[in-house]
């Protein structure tokens, strides 16, 4: 196990694994992962993975159908399979919101989202095991979907790998040592990485 890192990252999942290679593909490859237990143990492994971009907001669309595009494309990017399966995703919303799910469809669609206001009859034909009334509004996105857990983490951390990072499985972190303010060191009951981040 290294001793000193330029970063170390606690935990195993998917937002772990993404972190450290984007840390790796930007140059940064002295980055150690420790994973107190099997890569995608945690809360990653109980995902849904749900892909979609219907948010009542900007910021979260805009994240979500740029994540959208990596997970359609992490093949290419990463070498392996994200696992991802386009679906559709249908939202349906009591006639006291239709004017919020047209506003947010409306907004989705200005940032590029393929997503529309549909009519019962298009839901019915879409997904026809729903049962639906005629006061209700609806949504839907035909590229949504989900993708696989995972096969995205472990793919990230392989490609990491790669590159030069490591990653450390079976390595709980005991302790964050602090100085001034700062992170100077984490411990595991294998040793001590000294670190600033």
């Amino acid at each position: 196990m290294a001793t000193t890192a330029d970063v170390v990252i606690v935990g195993g999942g998917v937002m772990g694994c993404s972190i450290l290679y984007s840390l790796v593909e930007r140059g940064i490859t002295n980055t150690v992962l420790l994973e107190k237990d099997a890569l995608a143990s945690g809360s990653t492994n109980r995902s849904q993975a749900i892909l979609r971009m219907h948010y009542s907001n900007e910021v979260t669309t805009r994240m979500a159908w740029e994540s959208l595009k990596v997970f359609r494309e992490f093949e290419q990017i990463i070498g392996s399979p994200s696992g991802y399966v386009r679906t559709g995703y249908a939202l349906i919303v009591g006639k006291g919101d239709r004017r919020a799910l047209e506003e947010n469809v409306a907004m989705q669609r200005q940032i590029g989202v393929k997503t529309e206001v549909v009519s019962v009859e298009d839901v019915t034909e879409i997904a026809p095991m729903l049962s639906v009334k005629g006061d209700e509004a609806f949504a839907y996105e035909s590229e949504s979907g989900y993708a696989n857990p995972y096969l995205v983490t472990t793919g990230y951390a392989r490609r990491a790998r790669e590159m030069g990072a490591q990653v450390i499985l079976n390595t709980p972190v005991t302790n964050i040592e602090v100085a001034g303010g700062r992170v100077t060191a984490v411990v595991t009951p294998e040793g001590r990485i000294e670190t600033p981040i």
